[in-house]
């Protein structure tokens, strides 16, 4: 009878240590748990450039391998990889249809081309490839993975451009009286801050969508886009306000805000009339007011 006495006395004082036990390499797996992927960044997708062509001095096609050296899978939207020409502002890509964004498996590789076309020459120097549409599956807004430099650019010529006949005269040289083509102005930056949208709104409004069109439009207009952190002359804040999405412009000569109503429209003509109202008022805070009248 004794002896069961103290076996059982000393089962119950070891259950104690048994739970100790067993609890701590649970704790480690659960640290441990590839759901954390500690380590694992954007920055950690590697972008090389294959090849770069330009065209005629207006077309630039740009082939590239996007490494994803992370544990965790990649999504990619190619529409949000755009070419940035120095302080000249940035070029979007060649029109075509919208594509879907692709999903990049960890540790996997992808080859991605691209072609942009200006309406007038484009230099060989100072121009990068922005990687942009970027996130981890699960993740809530798209980033910028890379700037890359193309500095190896191939310049040719289009075959089938119409050349002079043989014999042609070349055009005259331009007279020593006629006025020199203006100086080149540096353009007004302006950034567009998305990041304030839920992820609910960002969904409901298709966001990455409207960012893209809000860029070509600015773009168009004339102005070079930049990011939202680096002081741009102009800042665009877009929010949603219930079912309208706000526009807050803070510009150098004053600010305006405007609310632009989602009446059950497409999405393609909601985010039209959002981009023509945020370029007039981009436009109506980068330049000052005409003077009153007396």
């Amino acid at each position: 009878m004794l002896a069961r006495t103290t076996k059982l006395l000393l089962l119950i004082a070891l259950l104690p240590l048994t739970a100790c036990s067993i609890s701590v390499p649970s704790q480690k797996l659960r640290i441990l748990s590839p759901q954390m992927k500690r380590g694992d960044r954007l920055s950690d997708v590697t972008v090389e450039v294959q090849k770069a062509t330009l065209i005629n001095g207006e077309e630039v096609h740009v082939t590239a391998v996007v490494h994803n050296q992370t544990r965790m899978e990649l999504e990619l939207d190619r529409d949000g990889i755009y070419l940035r020409r120095g302080a000249d502002g940035i070029l979007a890509q060649h029109e075509r249809p919208a594509s879907e964004p692709f999903v990049l498996a960890p540790y996997a590789k992808r080859e991605v081309s691209v072609s942009f076309v200006a309406q007038k020459q484009i230099s060989t120097q100072d121009l990068y490839l922005v990687v942009g549409g970027a996130r981890f599956v699960g993740a809530k807004y798209p980033s910028i993975i890379k700037e890359v430099p193309l500095e190896e650019l191939v310049v040719a010529k289009r075959r089938n451009r119409a050349t002079p006949p043989p014999g042609a005269a070349a055009p005259p040289p331009p007279a020593d009286d006629e006025p020199a083509p203006p100086a080149a102005t540096i353009p007004r930056t302006v950034g567009v801050d998305m990041s304030r949208l839920t992820e609910h709104d960002f969904d409901h409004f298709d966001a990455a969508q409207l960012e893209r069109r809000l860029v070509a439009r600015l773009v168009q207009d004339g102005f070079a886009v930049v990011a939202a952190t680096e002081r741009p002359d102009t800042l665009v804040v877009v929010t949603a306000e219930s079912d309208s999405i706000m526009l807050d412009v803070r510009g150098e000569h004053g600010s305006r805000s405007r609310a632009i109503a989602d009446a059950g429209q497409e999405r393609d003509a909601l985010h039209q009339e959002i981009a023509q109202k945020c370029s007039a008022m981009v436009h109506a805070t980068s330049e000052p007011a005409p003077p009153a009248k007396p």
